[in-house]
């Protein structure tokens, strides 16, 4: 998920009418300090074979969120590895999808299928993975719609929240028998606009293939919480291709796959 980091959001969310506003205001403040780029290969943020193993290991084996009450709360959790090993599908929905959102998604589903290797392709229904862009009455009536299905979600309350100050937001949805790669669900306020749109329907999007969390120190990376990077930069190109190697498999932790992971990048990247 995308947070709001500026302190300069807190006060315009207690003083703008509509959160359409806030989010502007969000955003202009980003552009002013020179976030949100559009650069895949940055020249002027070189990075070594070690920075990448770096945030390969926190992206890959920490959760950065525990629930707590239903909630949502800050915490480092250890997790295995995920990677998604079936095809996959996906589907666009909600009043606020454009022609753009349309555009972007293929273009990321088509770099994502590079990366991985993966077959994805995009359905009308029953897609594993979810993206609606709508507004507050629409997030309302899917909270409530979610309520009745799966009332212990903790989805629940980020949809009647505003999703809890987040930007945008992905949540997984696994099966009770834990098979099968896992559901992810999507949400992304049609309030957000311009580019701090496209970072979330390209972070959240990507982060369902396997790299659920962000890393403070991750740079070029689009899997970080200061939103410096608006696209998937070359770097986490590295990371892709480092997951979706066969040599890594779901479940591992990161005692077993790290040495893997250094291999890797060494063959991948010979004298990086």
């Amino acid at each position: 998920m995308i947070r709001a980091v500026f302190g300069l959001l807190m006060l315009a969310t207690a003083c703008a009418p509509t959160q359409q506003v806030v989010w502007q205001n969000y955003q202009s403040d980003l552009l002013r300090f020179g976030y949100l780029r559009l650069d895949r290969a940055p020249r002027d943020v070189p990075y070594t074979n070690a920075d990448i193993a770096r945030a390969f290991r926190h992206i890959m084996f920490f959760d950065e969120y525990v629930l707590e009450d239903g909630k949502y709360a800050p915490g480092l959790t250890a997790r295995e590895l995920e990677k998604r090993s079936e095809p996959v599908t996906y589907a666009i929905a909600g009043t606020g999808v454009t022609a753009a959102d349309q555009r972007h998604l293929e273009e990321i589903a088509i770099r994502l299928a590079d990366l991985t290797g993966l077959d994805i392709e995009q359905v009308q229904e029953d897609a594993s993975i979810h993206l609606f862009i709508a507004g507050a009455k629409e997030r309302e009536i899917f909270a409530e719609i979610l309520a009745r299905r799966r009332a212990d979600s903790p989805l629940v309350n980020e949809l009647r929240n505003d999703l809890g100050g987040n930007v945008c937001i992905a949540v997984p949805f696994r099966s009770r028998d834990g098979i099968g790669d896992a559901h992810y669900l999507i949400f992304i306020p049609d309030e957000v606009k311009g580019r701090l749109r496209r970072a979330c329907i390209e972070e959240e999007f990507s982060q369902a293939f396997g790299p659920a969390a962000d890393f403070v120190e991750a740079r070029p990376s689009i899997f970080n919480d200061d939103q410096e990077f608006a696209l998937l930069t070359d770097h986490d190109g590295w990371m892709f291709r480092v997951l979706y190697d066969p040599r890594l498999q779901p479940g591992m932790v990161e005692a077993q796959a790290m040495p893997i992971v250094r291999r890797i990048i060494a063959e991948l990247r010979p004298g990086g």
